[in-house]
This record gives structure tokens, sequence and C-alpha cells, in this order.
């Protein structure tokens, strides 16, 4: 061990104590056994040695006592990354008896016991016929005698041998513990006695806090046990006297010089002030695939600081080369270090090319002085002092062999970068031995307490699904939280009250187990309370009091301004001047009233008060209620046929209110909540009607079912074997999942029409989505993926969609016989998973059943072509990409495929000859996106490997190539045809850098 390693560094004096090697001297093990001689001899063996070492793996399998149990998850191996063997629940050991049943043959610890004299053959029966005669008998019987002099439980099964064979009518038997700890903790490690012996025979009463009956050395005395990182960090370490494994690049010994120089680092910034008055220090370790760590940090200075430093960073960064003269060695280090490759124009295959530009945004520019853009972000002093180092550009040429075909380069350069990877997770042998050592990963000095916070009566708290309500309720009936504990804080402790709730843990410490705030004694700790959304409601004026006010008793403490008691905590908020203004929103709603319809003026208050923050909305809904309820007495009047009625202006307001309540339902939210609205009376809401229900079951049936013929009539026979198979799983309610993959023309629009009105024809429920709004346009009823379902825009592998068990697009969800998705292949994989969870989260409650079954046990039809726009991910690698798409997630494996192949645009063509052309030009234009065209050369700087040659007869040479020929060509006859629907959605011109002209 090193002397910086020691843990009392404060101690200048005495003797140095260290714990990464011992825990201080608790760990001490004993050494480890020498080699039996029989397996030292058997790997220096010039014939068996090489035998054994490649079967090494099966003589380990042959004399296993157990098998494994455990419920083996095969979902993680769906991806492109390596095989991941993983095993869900608790996992353990199968015993069987320990003698095997009337005629079968003995495995595992059976072979310990039953039939020894027949032991060998017994062994080698197991292995397959192939491996069998890999296997030496010679072998398998000297590790059977090796065993038997050295390891202490062969040992012990050998003496039940010797009983069972002295009476072989004694019952042998290994009893299991029922439960894995008393205290409900998986990895929970109780009390034990030191193991014997395993009774064998005679079991009366066995304990069910035993894995195994044992017989007792010393009842007082408890087991020692260490942790396997203990048990590592100590092998880890060269004593004397001990032999250690020859290692090449002994990774343990960089895990530790890092570690050190990482504290001194730490030390320089944080005590030693280098940089200034360090506040906080952030960091997280990462490693190379060669074993080289290195650390990313941030560092929090105060202010003072902040402006010293800003004034002074060319004592700290240099971004000039140094004068070989005078700095020599930092010449050198610059050199063979921190020298960009050559990139460009004349390297354009560099790593760091990307569109013909240096990503690093090489070569910079001089600049005189430091500087700072408007970002922050400083330009470095940069001058031209002459100095320049000469790098030679070396590539290496790696060549990746495979089974995937690939096109054979046309010319003769050379192939300088991977063209493949394996996408996988790589833990290098320092990163396992920093982590063996127990070393942070991540790191930040200061520690952040989240804040809870709830309104009167909306206290939360975690139970089982299997809790007993009356248990759940009396448990928590008593238990006071962070926030009620702050109250009481404030009530006993004056101290206290000069500081607001997120101040607290400044000065305070939460006492988990007291459920109390107790003063803090040494550190620091920043509070942060729960993010709230604006449009929450009183939630989130209530997370805003309680980061403005101090010293508040109560929750009408918090609401109490000057002496007045607020009935809400919005106008709280308002009296303390905490609220900006909604004169953009006024504006906003004045402006639409001009030109607007009374129903457009609705949908915009909607969406204003939904997405917008809106400090006072009550004032909103007063001032633009009366421009907002226009057509409410015309609509009641037609709705009634009574042109005579008349409705009060207070009735108007209600039924004004109630077509919001719509609105916002459509949406996932109701008027409920928004509390500053006046609340009309429930004949005014239609609460009982689900109007996404409603809305999604009103389709004239007759109508639907004439287009359904009209549209089966044209179907081919690819598309009636998709229609069949989803329409089987629809009407079975057994919950398919399907991806049609066909490239446009081959009729997918088509085909969901088709389903679409048979399903809707029958009264059933089907939801069209899409993942960009133009394709959702060609929908029926269509509406993008993201709006239907409520699916974040921020995904990750564990995000839900924002629908609530009880609202009405739930219900709407639970009604559902299937859900069409078309333009999949451009969505995130997460975006799937996340549908999925929440899709069978809010089923179970119709069926437990469904929660185990994809998307709830709703069938889903996925299409789109992978030729096309797969997930977009900024500055992503094509290995990124393709691991985001939807092949890639874990539900590929359930999904059943089926491939379109038929243009059906070719059947528009109204000559054989346009038909052969049409077919022609649909052929080419697979061809490109299945890569098959060759790359177009050229010796233009500018080419890329993208480039591909267009045939002349898809080109017009005799014309120039001008926007207005390209315009008369695609529209001819503009001015003659303009008005018509047919001949505008028929032709289009697209930009693909959306460039107009």
């Amino acid at each position: 061990m090193w002397k910086e390693e020691r843990v009392n560094k404060n101690s200048k004096h005495g003797k140095p104590i260290f714990s990464l090697c011992c825990r201080k001297g608790q760990i001490n093990l004993p050494k480890a056994p020498p080699t039996p001689s029989y397996l030292w001899q058997l790997y220096n063996d010039s014939k068996k040695g090489p035998l054994f070492r490649k079967c090494s793996r099966m003589y380990n399998s042959m004399f296993s006592f157990t098998s494994t149990g455990g419920n083996i998850d095969h979902s993680v191996n769906n991806g492109c990354g390596p095989y991941v063997y993983r095993l869900n629940g608790q996992n353990h050991h199968v015993f069987g008896s320990l003698i095997p049943n009337d005629g079968e043959t003995p495995k595992f610890c059976q072979l310990y016991i039953y039939d020894t004299e027949n032991e060998v053959s017994n062994r080698m029966q197991w292995m397959d016929i192939d491996d069998n005669d890999k296997i030496n008998s010679e072998i398998v019987e000297g590790l059977m005698k090796m065993l038997d002099y050295t390891n202490e439980l062969v040992k012990e099964f050998r003496v039940a041998r010797d009983r069972f064979k002295d009476s072989p009518f004694v019952d042998l038997k290994i009893v299991l513990k029922v439960c894995r700890s008393q205290s409900g903790r998986e990895n929970n490690i109780g009390l034990s006695n030191e193991v014997a012996a395993i009774m064998v025979g005679g079991v009366e009463d066995p304990s069910a806090s035993r894995d195994i009956i044992l017989e007792h050395e010393n009842k007082g005395k408890k087991r020692q046990k260490c942790t396997m990182m203990e048990f590592y960090s100590y092998k880890f370490q060269v004593r004397s006297n001990e032999g250690m494994t020859p290692r090449l690049d002994n990774p343990d010994i960089v895990a530790r010089v890092f570690r050190l120089k990482l504290d001194q680092l730490l030390d320089d910034i944080k005590k030693n002030s280098y940089f200034g008055v360090c506040i906080g220090v952030m960091y997280v370790v990462e490693f190379q695939k060669r074993g080289l760590p290195h650390v990313h940090m941030l560092i929090w200075l105060d202010s003072t600081s902040k402006k010293n430093l800003m004034g002074n960073v060319d004592q700290f960064v240099s971004a000039e080369i140094p004068d070989p003269v005078l700095d020599p060695v930092g010449y050198a280090g610059v050199k063979a270090f921190m020298i960009h490759v050559p990139c460009g124009v004349e390297y354009p295959k560099s790593p760091c090319m990307k569109d013909f530009k240096c990503t690093r945004h090489f070569p910079k520019k001089y600049c005189p002085r430091i500087m700072f853009d408007e970002s922050g972000f400083p330009l470095y002093k940069r001058r031209n002092t002459g100095v320049t180092v000469k790098v030679r550009h070396d590539r290496a040429t790696v060549e990746v062999r495979g089974l995937r075909k690939k096109q054979t380069p046309v010319n003769d350069d050379s192939v300088d970068e991977i063209q493949a990877f394996f996408d996988g997770r790589y833990i290098c042998g320092s990163e396992a031995s920093y982590r063996t050592f127990g070393f942070q990963i991540h790191h930040r000095s200061i520690s952040v307490e989240r804040l809870s916070f709830h309104l009167p009566g909306q206290k939360n708290c975690t139970f089982r699904s299997n809790d007993s309500l009356k248990k759940v309720a009396e448990r928590e009936k008593n238990k006071v939280n962070k926030l009620e504990a702050f109250f009481k804080l404030n009530i006993t402790d004056p101290n206290a009250r000069q500081f607001t709730y997120d101040q607290i843990p400044h000065k305070y410490v939460w006492n988990d187990g007291a459920n109390k705030w107790t003063l803090r004694k040494k550190g620091f700790q920043i509070g942060r309370l729960i993010y709230t959304h604006h449009s929450s409601g009183e939630i989130w004026y209530l997370r805003l009091l309680l980061s403005k006010v101090r010293g508040c008793t109560s929750f009408e403490s918090l609401r109490t301004v000057n002496g007045v008691l607020y009935s809400t905590y919005h106008e709280a908020c308002k009296e303390l001047g905490l609220l900006e203004n909604d004169d953009e929103w006024h504006e906003v709603l004045t402006e639409c009233s001009k030109c607007g319809f009374p129903p457009q003026i609705r949908q915009l208050f909607v969406h204003i008060i939904v997405n917008c923050q809106v400090s006072d909305v009550c004032q909103l809904w007063l001032s633009h209620c009366q421009v907002m309820g226009d057509d409410i007495l015309i609509m009641k009047r037609r709705s009634s046929g009574n042109n005579n009625l008349n409705l009060s202006h207070e009735e108007i307001q209600f039924y004004a209110l109630g077509e919001i309540n719509r609105l916002l339902r459509s949406l996932g939210k109701s008027l409920k909540d928004y509390p500053q609205i006046p609340q009309p009376p429930p004949q005014y809401l239609n609460n009982g009607v689900n109007n996404l229900i409603l809305e999604e079951t009103s389709y004239n049936k007759d109508e639907m079912e004439s287009e359904f013929k009209h549209l089966l009539s044209n179907c081919n026979e690819e598309q009636m074997v998709v229609y069949n198979a989803v329409l089987h799983y629809v009407n079975s309610d057994q919950g398919g999942f399907f991806f049609v993959y066909g490239s446009g023309g081959c009729g997918k629009t088509y085909l969901w029409r088709t389903l679409i009105c048979k399903l809707r024809a029958s009264g059933k429920i089907v939801l069209p989505v899409a993942s960009s709004g133009i394709a959702a346009t060609l929908l029926p009823g269509g509406r993008t993926a993201h709006s239907r379902f409520k699916i974040p825009i921020l995904l990750d592998d564990y995000s839900l969609c924002g629908i609530g068990h009880n609202s009405d697009s739930a219900e709407l969800i639970r009604r559902t016989s299937l859900i069409i998705w078309d333009e999949a292949p451009m969505q995130h994989r997460y975006a799937f998973e996340c549908l999925d969870r929440s899709l069978r989260d809010l089923m179970k409650v119709h069926d437990r059943r469904r929660f185990h079954k994809p998307f709830g046990g709703i069938t889903v039809l996925l299409g789109g072509d992978f030729r096309q726009i797969l997930p977009v991910i900024p500055y992503a690698s094509r290995g990124e990409v393709v691991s985001a798409c939807i092949a890639s997630s874990r539900l590929w494996h359930l999904c059943s495929v089926f491939i379109l192949r038929k243009n059906m645009r070719l059947k528009l063509a109204k000559t054989d000859a346009e038909s052969e052309v049409l077919s022609i030009f649909a052929k080419w234009v697979l061809d490109v996106g299945d890569g098959k065209i060759q790359h177009a050369e050229s010796d233009s700087s500018l080419s890329t490997e993208f480039d591909i040659p267009v045939p002349h007869e898809f080109c017009n040479l005799e014309e120039s190539n001008s926007v207005e020929n390209m315009i008369h060509c695609i529209y001819p006859n503009f001015l003659e045809n303009f008005k018509s629907p047919k001949y505008l959605s028929e032709r289009a011109i697209l930009t693909l850098l959306d460039i107009t002209f």
C-alpha cells in the first residue's frame, strides 16, 4: 500500500491505517491452499494438459452439486448487443432427492452417493455424444479422487454414501428453507452457525429458517463473513509468502494510482483553492476500452472567484504551442498527445469530418486575446507565434470480415474506417478493479435533499398491492412527512422561522427514523422541491409559496397575507406579487375574437390554459367569456328545434363552460383541474358521456360498410393475408402484434383504410395514428401518436404515457380493438416500449392476465419502410440510429412481419407503355433504397459515398435546369386545373433542405 492511501490522513504522526486492503484489519483471510498435486501435474502434462484445458468447463460441469434455478429472461437479447444471461426473481440452486427414483440415473449431488462403483461412467453419460469423445475417462477418475481428498463438501457426501451402504432404507434428503430473509430484504444476511456436517436420515421437525439441516459445532459462535468486494480487495494485494497469479497489465494498480491522482487534484481545487473559493465539485469517471481512465468534472466557484477567473484565464489555459527552445518538455508533450489529426477538404475521410466540415471546428482562427461569445464560451488566446508541429498522417487500414455481403469499392483507395462494430457494454480490467475497490464512479461534494409537498388531505403514501387498505391507513395516519415536520419545526424552533422550506436542509438534517428535522452539526446540503408543471393548478402555487414564504406553521398560514386568510394559494400568490400579468394572453384572445368564430376562440382558450403559463385563469375567462359564448344560443335553438328559445347570460356561460370542459376532456383534463374558473352545475357538463368514445363510435355504419366493400374488392393477395390475420386476432380478442413492411405505393394506407372501415362498420373502435402529422392526415380520423397516447417528448427506458387510470382516454383505450401506427420506423423504439408499458398498466384493470401480454392484449398493427427515414438522433452514429429502431426493441421478437411487394400505383397507368415506365422507375427507386446502385464516379472533391448515378431516361436533358421548367413539367396547364383537388393531390415538389424559391 502507498502512504497516500491511508485513511488517517489528518494524523501526521503515528502508524498509518489502511482500509482498502483489509478494512482496517477486520478482514484477515486464510492463505489460499496450495494447488492439488494432481491438478498441477495435469496442467503440466504434455498430452493430457491441452485436452483438459480445452474442455475444462465440461469437466467442471460434470462435478457440480446442483443446477441453477430461476426465471430466465430472454427479452434482454432482442437487441444487437452481445448475449446476456439474466435471471429474474429469486435465483436458487435446484436440489432433488439424494437418491434417484427407481429407473432413473443419478445426477448432480446424487453421483457422490449412489452407485459410486460406476461413478466415472455415470458422470460421462450426461455429456453429449460429440462432447463425450473429448472427455478422457482417466482425467475424470483422477479429478474424482482429487476432490475426495481435498474438497470438504465432497467428504461429507462420501460420509452419507457410507451411511447409505450400511442402511439403504434411510431416507436421505436436503431440506431447503422457506423464507429467504425474515426482514423482507432479499440480500439481507442473517445469523447462522458454522457448517460442520450434513445431517442425513431421521429428519424430524426441520427448521424453516435454515438452507440445509446442519449439525451444530458451536451454538454460541457466529459465522464470520465478508462481502465479495472485501474478498477481492483483500486478494488483490501483494503479500509476502503468498503466490500471485502473473498479470500483464495490473489493472488494479492503474485504478489505485488514478484514484490517488484524482484525490490530489480535488485537494488542489477545494483545499488549496487553485481556481478560487470552491463551492462544489461534481465528476464522473469513464474508462476507455484500452483501460485508461479519465474524468469529466464540473467546478462551482463563488462570485468573487468567478470574476477573478474570467480576468485571468490565460494563467490557467494556454491554446498556443509551446516554444521548443524555452519549453522543450511542454512542446514534446503537446506534439505527442494534443495535436489534432489532419482534416479538411484534403482529408475527407478523417474521423472528425462530417458534411465536409471538421466537427471539432479545426483549424482554429488566431485570436490576439481571450474573448467570450454570446453563450459565455471562451475563445482562447491563440497568437501566430510561428511555432508549428509537423504531423505525419498515418491511418490504419482495417478489414472487417463477416457473412454480410458488401459492395466492392470501385476504386483502390484503402478503407481507413471500421465499417461495422458491436453495440455492447464493455468493462475493462481497470474499471472492474475501480468498482471492486468501491471507488466512486459518480461524485458530488454537495448532496441534494428532495423535498416533497402536497395539498391538504392529499398526502402521498406507498404500499404493496396485496396490503390491506385498513392497515395502510392505520400506518400512514400518524406518519409525519417532510412538509408537516417543517410546519412543526417552525412552531417549536424560532431559529427555523428565518428559512424557507427549500432552505431548511442548509441548517437542518432530516431524520428518517424519527420523522423530524434535527439541527445540522456538520456538512452542507441543498434542498430541491419536486418539479411541478405550471398547469397543475393549486399545487403549483403551493410550491411557489413554499419557496418564498418563511416561518409558515400550517397550510393556512401559507394562505395568510397581511393578516388576511385567502381561500386559494393562487390568491395568496397574487396578493404577494409573485405572479406576472397576463397581458399577452388577453391580447391574443382579443385579436382572435375580431376574426375568429366562437369555437375557435374556445379552442385557443383551452390551448392557452393547458400549455401556457397563465397567472390568473379566472380573470382570463371573465374577460372573454362573452365572445366564447356567442354561438351558444343558436346551437341550442337548432338542437332543440325551438327558434323562440331564450337563455340568460348565466346559462350561456354555463353552456360555454360545458363546451370548454368537452375540449379539456379530449386532452385528458377537465374543469375540475382549474378550480379558479367558475364551476357550472353538473347538468351543463354532460360528464356522464365520454366524448372520446362518442367521437369514435359516431361514424355512419352504412357508409363505412359501403366503403369497406369497395376497398376490399380491390385488395390484392398480399393485402388479404394481412387483413385476415389482423382481423382474426381482433375478433378473437387475443391481442396480436404485426408489422407491415412495404415501400411507397404497395398499398399500406389502402390496407389501413380497409381495416378501419371494417371495424367501424361493426361498431368497434380503431385508433389510427402516425409518427408525423402529414401521415396522420391520410388516415380516417387519424392523429399523431404523441397526441393520442400522450407520449412524452423526452423518452427513456422507464417512460410512461400521461394517461390517468380514470381519464376518458384510459376508458377509450380499454374499449379499443385495434391500434394502427403508420410510419413506425421513424419513431424511436422507446415510444413503442413506453406505449407497451402504459397499455399493460391500463388493461390490467380489465383483466390482470393482460398485464403479461404485449400492449395489454390490444392488437397493434405497425407499418412503414425501413428504407425511408429512421429515428432522428442529433450527432448519432449509424449504430446508434439502428439501435434506436423498432427492430432493436425487446418487443420485436413478438412481432409478426408481413411484406408487401406489389406496387399498386402501376395499376393507375393508362397504357402498357406507361405501366412499363412506372415499373422500371419503381424498381430503380427500390434498388437505391436497398443499396444496389453502384457509387457514382466523380473527380470532384465534393463527391461522397452517397452519390449515385441517375439514368438518362429519368432526366430531362433537352431543357435547361430551371425552376420554371420544373414547375411547368410537374404542373402542366396549371391555370385550367388549379381548382381541381384531384389535380393538386397527385403532384408535389419536394425541397429536401426546406428551401423555397
